[in-house]
């Protein structure tokens, strides 16, 4: 993890950005002011502090298959592998005395599950709610995910519970080397620091990565390192730089509750568990440590410890917005709906002005059918944040959902500017598109979302049933084969596949 994995990252990116100009173009300002648009994007968007770095999506957040799912109104695609609300950004570092922005929260940002929404239109393919589960109900009843849900992910830059970020830079670990390294490695360290605070991540990286050429076992440096690839959304690079730390510092809290952060980043939750106990045992006070703890716990289903866990949070600070978060989505996976709806108005009380928990309740309010109120939380989130991706999205999806069709390919389109790459984002365009009747526009869409999320059956599934809706058969057939293949046991996958094989061409 040198310089080189830096170029074969931002390669990466770039690849991501030709082709999102190449397909997408009717969606960003044309010519070469949508190509510097883009490029600029995935040059600096890295995860920003409150944005989701939406992570790498690989079936993305992992699954979650515990949230309510209520008969209510469509919803858009996501990217988890199960069909679950997810929590994808987090509580805006304003609600936690940080500066918010988009989907990286302070601290941590929220987990990233995607909640499934159900819905009783029909519309773009995610997931089938169809109770008899035939394949004339599946065809019929086509219905996708909502927009990913809000939840908080590790924010690089934030001050940590145990080892505040003051602490780890006064811990240079240069005392017992020779004055002239010392001297190179404070420079560098701080260098590393500023650029880390105005989250250039690339030359963040290459400072650290100076540090630690001259000083092997500065704790400091990995610790950093580590938070530049959060940043990155490298989780499994930032787990090696945090097993060098806690090598050299087992008993730090930070480097546990971190390693947790990226652990559950990446849908490990037992892993994530465990980091998360061994960070509270050393920092029994540490109420985000408690919070996330019960997210994890959420995800598994297991709704009591959650909201156990959520409870001692809140009683460590009860001016923190987070436990009020995943509390109130751990009352919704356990379908308590009243309890979930005051949560989160309890959540909103304490952050007013946090765009993320405002397109929380949002989603939460949406998917119980309160579709004005949803669409005003959403309204409120970018009205805070006006480039909160995830908020637009949201918006968008809210407003299909009341049928303002054109005002929702809006919102969308804005969602896909200003998060080029993210497949939740043109999955929810696509469904927009599909629902609007331009099914060859939503084909388009769906395809750009599995380029960058390959391995998510759900997008591959909605990828078949829009060709089919654009007379494609021959097409869908052979993406819903491909999807059957990928995940021999997905009930829908092979619904929607016998639906259309069974269905005589014209």
């Amino acid at each position: 993890m040198t310089r080189s994995l830096l170029r074969t990252r931002q390669h990466k990116h770039i690849v991501l950005i030709a082709v999102s100009c190449l397909i997408s173009t009717y969606v960003l300002p044309s010519g070469a002011d949508a190509a510097a648009h883009l490029f600029r994007r995935a040059m600096g968007k890295l995860p920003s502090q409150d944005g989701t770095t939406t992570s790498e999506v690989q079936v993305a957040p992992p699954p979650q298959t515990n949230d309510v799912t209520t008969q209510t109104g469509s919803q858009p695609p996501v990217k988890d592998a199960d069909g679950s609300i997810t929590t994808v950004t987090t509580v805006s570092a304003a609600a936690q005395g940080g500066s918010h922005k988009k989907h990286h929260h302070s601290h941590a940002e929220a987990v990233s599950e995607q909640q499934d929404l159900t819905g009783d239109n029909p519309s773009p393919k995610m997931k089938t709610y169809s109770n008899d589960g035939s394949a004339e109900a599946l065809a019929a009843a086509n219905v996708p995910k909502a927009p990913s849900a809000l939840i908080p992910k590790p924010e690089p830059g934030d001050l940590q519970p145990a080892e505040k970020a003051a602490d780890i830079k006064s811990k240079l670990d240069t005392t017992e080397l020779p004055p002239e390294k010392a001297s190179v490695v404070e420079k560098h360290s701080k260098l590393g620091d500023d650029f880390f605070g105005n989250r250039d991540y690339t030359n963040a990286l290459i400072e650290y990565e100076t540090v630690l050429k001259s000083d092997p076992d500065n704790f400091k440096a990995h610790f950093m390192l580590a938070k530049v690839l959060i940043g990155m959304s490298d989780y499994e690079e930032a787990l090696k730089e945090y097993d060098k730390a806690e090598a050299l510092r087992p008993t730090s809290g930070d480097v546990h509750f971190m390693k947790a952060e990226a652990l559950r980043m990446m849908g490990n939750y037992n892993d994530a568990r465990d980091e998360y106990d061994q960070s509270i045992k050393l920092d029994p006070d540490n109420a985000l440590g408690h919070a996330y703890l019960g997210d994890c716990e959420r995800v598994q289903g297991q709704f009591r410890s959650a909201a156990s866990e959520c409870r001692k949070a809140i009683r460590l600070d009860e001016h923190l917005v987070i436990p009020h978060v995943v509390l109130a989505q751990t009352y919704f996976a356990d379908h308590e709906i009243e309890q979930a709806l005051e949560e989160f108005a309890t959540a909103i009380s304490i952050a007013p002005k946090d765009a993320i928990v405002r397109a929380r309740y949002g989603l939460a309010l949406g998917k119980v059918g309160k579709w004005d109120e949803s669409v005003k939380q959403f309204q409120e989130s970018v009205s805070l944040d006006e480039n909160y991706s995830e908020g637009h999205e949201g918006l968008g999806w809210a407003l299909a959902n009341t049928n303002k069709l054109p005002e929702a390919l809006h919102e969308a389109k804005l969602a896909v500017q200003l998060a080029p790459n993210d497949p939740d984002t043109h999955s929810n365009l696509a469904w927009i598109l599909d629902k609007k009747g331009d099914f060859h526009s939503a084909v388009t869409e769906y395809r750009l979302a599995l380029k960058i999320s390959p391995k998510n059956i759900k997008l591959r599934r909605a990828l078949g049933l829009a060709l089919r809706d654009d007379g494609d058969r021959n097409g869908a057939i052979a993406e819903l084969l491909t999807a059957v293949k990928m995940a021999p046991k997905d009930k829908e996958t092979k619904l929607a596949l016998q639906s259309i094989m069974q269905k005589r061409p014209n």
